[in-house]
C-alpha cells in the first residue's frame, strides 16, 4: 500500500503555488487577470475559478473552450489559450472575489495562482450648495457647502483668484479639510473649486458665485437686517466649529487657499 502511495506521488505533476496578487479597477472597465504561466509553456488545460467550491468560471482543455460556465460572467468573458490570462469586461462591485486559476502544460507541468480583485468606484460628480450670498458696499459675503455622494472622501477648496479674508475652518468631526467655506468675495468674478479626493482619484467642481453690490442707501438699509444676520450667524457657526475642534482635542485647519 505504501508502494503504490509512492507510485501516486511520482506521477503525479508537480503544482506551483504562487502569492496571492492583487489586481484594481473600476466599475464598467474591463480588466486582465494574468495567469502567471511562463511564456515558453504550451498550455493544454487552463481553468479559472470563483469562491471556496472552486466553481469554475472559464475553462480551456483538450482543445476545447468554455466560457459559459457561470450564470453571473455570460458574455463578458475572454480567455487567452496561449498565456492563459481571463479578461472580464463590463464589471460590478459583486465582481471583487478572489479568482484562482489552474495551470497545466503539454509537459505535464502544473501551476496555480490566485488573483485577488479589487472593483472600485470611480467618484461620483460633487454638489456646491450656496448657503447665502449677502450684498455689501464692497463686494458679497459668500458661504457655500461640498456635498459628495462618496464615503470616505477628503473635501478641500481651491479659489481663483486668492482670497484675502483667510477663514477658519473645521469639519463637524474635528477632522482638516472642510465641506464649508466662508469668504469676502471682493473681486470679480472669482471662480471657487470643491475638490474630493479618494484612493489617489480626484474629483472637482468649479462654481462661480454671483454677486451685485449695494449702490444705494435705500438697498443698503433694506438689506442691513439681513447682513447683520448674516454676520452673527457666521460668527457662531465658526464659533461652535471651533468648540467642537478643541473638546475633541484637533485643531481647525487655518484656510488659506491658494491661487490655482
Amino acid at each position: 500500500m505504501i508502494k503504490l502511495q509512492f507510485l501516486l506521488i511520482l506521477l503525479l505533476p508537480e503544482v506551483q503555488a504562487e502569492p496571492i496578487m492583487a489586481v484594481s479597477a473600476y466599475v464598467g472597465e474591463s480588466v486582465i487577470l494574468p495567469s502567471g504561466a511562463n511564456p515558453s509553456w504550451n498550455l493544454s488545460s487552463v481553468r479559472w475559478s470563483v469562491y471556496y467550491n472552486e466553481t469554475w468560471i472559464a475553462t480551456y482543455h483538450t482543445g476545447t473552450k468554455n466560457l459559459e460556465r457561470f450564470y453571473r460572467y455570460t458574455g463578458r468573458l475572454h480567455l487567452n489559450i496561449s498565456s492563459g490570462n481571463l479578461m472580464i469586461d463590463n464589471l460590478t462591485k459583486d465582481d471583487g472575489l478572489e479568482y484562482k486559476v489552474e495551470l497545466v502544460t503539454t509537459g505535464r507541468e502544473s501551476k496555480e495562482n490566485t488573483i485577488k480583485l479589487n472593483v472600485r468606484q470611480h467618484l461620483q460628480q460633487l454638489t456646491i450648495e450656496t448657503m447665502f450670498i449677502a450684498p455689501t458696499t464692497q463686494g458679497c459675503w459668500v458661504g457655500l457647502r461640498c456635498l459628495s455622494p462618496d464615503e470616505g472622501v477628503q473635501l478641500s477648496w481651491e479659489v481663483r483668484p486668492s482670497l484675502t479674508t483667510p477663514v477658519n475652518t473645521c469639519d463637524l468631526d474635528g477632522t482638516s479639510g472642510s465641506p464649508f467655506i466662508f469668504f469676502k468675495k471682493i473681486q470679480n468674478p472669482i471662480q471657487v473649486t470643491c475638490v474630493a479626493k479618494k484612493c489617489g482619484e480626484t474629483s472637482r467642481r468649479v462654481f462661480s458665485p454671483p454677486c451685485q453690490e449695494t449702490t444705494s442707501q435705500h438697498q443698503l438699509s433694506s438689506r442691513a437686517r439681513g447682513a447683520v444676520f448674516t454676520y452673527i450667524g457666521i460668527v457662531i457657526g465658526l464659533s461652535l466649529s471651533a468648540i467642537i475642534c478643541f473638546l475633541r482635542r484637533k485643531s481647525c485647519s487655518h484656510f488659506s487657499p491658494k491661487t490655482v
